[in-house]
């Protein structure tokens, strides 16, 4: 099977209004991908991320 994808999108990072060193990021994006397999070739797609405080890194 081969199989390859390409996106883009926009994500934002928003803060928890009660904890202000709390973070998360909301990302949605157009994801295209070719495959010799499957057929369909567009999706759209939702991410969350929040923020490792102890880590300083998006988990």
């Amino acid at each position: 099977m081969h199989y390859g994808e390409i996106f883009a999108g926009v994500e934002r990072v928003f803060k928890w209004p009660f904890a202000p060193l709390a973070k998360f990021k909301v990302g949605i994006y157009v994801v295209g991908s070719a495959a010799n397999q499957f057929r369909n070739p567009v999706q759209f797609k939702i991410g969350v991320t929040s923020w490792d405080r102890i880590r300083n890194k998006w988990r």
